[in-house]
Formats: C-alpha cells, structure tokens, sequence
C-alpha cells in the first residue's frame, strides 16, 4: 500500500496488510529535549514542597476557598487521555504511529512508572492536603495521571491531539486546587511525573517487544470458507475462519 512520504512515519490500526511501518521509530528513541518540560515541572514542584506555606502557594490555595461547592468530575476526567490514546488509532481514517497491541504496552509501562514515582513519593512525602483531609497532597496522583494520558497522545497522534489531551489534564490540575486537595507545586510535580512517564513507556517499548519476541513484520490475512449444513434445521451455511 503507497503513502506519501509526509504520512509515512504514521500507521493504522487495520486487519488489512500494512507496509507503511517505518524503518526507524522515533518515538521510542531516547533525546534530552524530551527532559525539558518535566525536569522543570518537576523541579518547580520540588521547590513548592521546600515551602508548602509560600506565598504563591497560598495565593493560590486562597481563590478557592472553603465556600466552593466540591466536583467529583475530576475523579473521571482524569481517565480521558488515557482512553482516547488507546482508542482513537482504531477509528477508520485517523493515523497514529503504532497498532492496538504497541499503544496498549507503552501505556501499561508508563502508567506503571507514574504509579511506582507519584505514589512513592505520596508514601514518603507526609505533606497535609489544603482541605485538611489527608496527608498524602505531595504530588497530585490524578494530576499525573491525566499528564501521561495527554503526552502519550501528543506523541502518538501529533500535538493537535496532544493540545487536546492537555486541555484536558490541565482541567483535572485545575480541579483538584478547586477541590483544595493539592498546593500547586502538587499539581506541577504530578504533572512532570506524567510526561516523564510517558516517555519512559515509549523508550521501554522496543526492549518489551524483544523480551517478548514481537515482531513487526506484516503477516497476510488467511481467510479460509467451508461450506456446512445444519441437520437440524436443514439449513446449509458457510463457515469463515480468518488468521490475521
């Protein structure tokens, strides 16, 4: 199947033959750009926890206070990115860079390191929510989990899917210091720790595959007909056996 050389580095989900698969993948290639953003989210975050009770944190804390009616809606929103990562390569017509099977291993590895980083840090880090009701702010676990959904989109399907999965996640951030459940510098770190972690499910992904011996090689769908007949009802019938 030809493509234009622009469209090349982008496949999608199909039971059909697909020879667009690139040589080489990008995205699964280690850069240091790609620290940028969460090394300085993450270093903002790690200053706020120095001085929980600073100024910015506390102004912050201040535009929501106690009168606001609480959302639950951040308790679902979160899951959003994530959702429509896996989902939207099978949609006829939408390119992404990977089938069903890789999307699904990169976000099991990179929701695995958001949880082994964020709720590793919640557990030595006893930081009191602004609301009073725990002491487990530091960082924000439904922050960072809507943060990897959302680079996770960006990766795979551009940065105009990507502004949407981040539209979304920073709605969730926005959330949570509504509800006064996290200090700012909880929701940057949150959300340095889903970028960092999307990446991580990216670079993994090639290792994964060899551990578990996939192969990228485009196999030919078989499909085999077999005329039946039901003695019962006295109905003939075909039946289809298809090997994709």
């Amino acid at each position: 199947m030809w493509m234009p050389v622009a469209a090349q580095e982008f496949a999608t989900d199909s039971l059909a033959l697909n020879l667009s698969t690139p040589a080489v993948d990008e995205s699964t290639k280690f850069s240091a750009k790609q620290l940028i953003a969460p090394a300085a989210l993450i270093a903002l975050g790690t200053i706020g926890a120095l001085d929980v009770h600073n100024g910015v944190n506390k102004g912050v804390a201040d535009w929501f206070d106690d009168s606001s009616k609480p959302t639950h809606a951040d308790d679902y929103l979160r899951f959003a990115p994530s959702i429509l990562y896996l989902g939207l390569g099978s949609i006829p017509g939408v390119p992404c860079r990977h089938n069903f099977r890789d999307r699904f291993l990169v976000a099991a590895t990179s929701h695995l390191a958001m949880a082994a980083m964020g709720y590793g840090l919640k557990l030595c880090v006893t930081e009191q929510r602004p609301d009073g009701s725990g002491n487990h702010s530091f960082p924000s676990g439904h922050t960072a989990f809507a943060f990897t959904g959302a680079e996770l989109m960006r990766i795979e399907y551009g940065n105009g899917c990507g502004a949407a999965g981040y539209a979304i996640a920073t709605t969730v951030a926005i959330m949570r210091l509504y509800n006064q459940k996290h200090w700012l510098h909880d929701v940057l770190m949150g959300a340095g720790i889903g970028v960092l972690s999307a990446h991580i499910g990216y670079w993994l992904l090639p290792f994964e595959k060899k551990l578990l011996k996939i192969s990228d090689k485009p196999t030919k769908p078989v499909v085999t007909a077999l005329p039946t007949y039901d003695w019962q009802s006295r109905a003939p019938g075909v039946a289809v056996v298809a090997v994709f």
